[in-house]
């Protein structure tokens, strides 16, 4: 287990929740006078070899947990697309082709 201050275990928590670097490092706890300080020292705590490594480690079942979901999504527009083959629905199928270059990421 990484070893973090409780500030430094908050912002990583707020960071992996969704919250940007500056509203991460406010909610921690942590308090700049400027914006400027606040995006600097934020930026800084989250390059810290530390923090990243926290970061990095609580995303670990969040990216696992979307690759499934992406594989099944992918498996699911697979059937559809054979299913539409065998009927002769070929419009379908090239939709449901097309469907998953996008999940797959190789169509925008």
């Amino acid at each position: 287990m990484i070893k973090l201050t409780a500030k430094q275990e908050a912002f990583t928590l707020a960071v992996t929740s969704g919250l940007n670097l500056s509203d991460a490092y406010r909610s921690a706890g942590y308090s700049c006078r400027s914006m400027k300080t606040v995006n600097e020292a934020a930026s800084r705590l989250f390059k810290n070899s530390k923090v990243a490594a926290r970061i990095v480690a609580l995303r670990k079942p969040i990216i696992e947990r979307s690759q499934l979901s992406l594989e099944n999504h992918i498996q699911i527009l697979e059937e559809i697309r054979d299913k539409a083959v065998e009927k002769c629905k070929l419009g379908l199928a090239i939709n449901a082709h097309i469907a998953i270059g996008r999940a797959a990421g190789f169509i925008k």
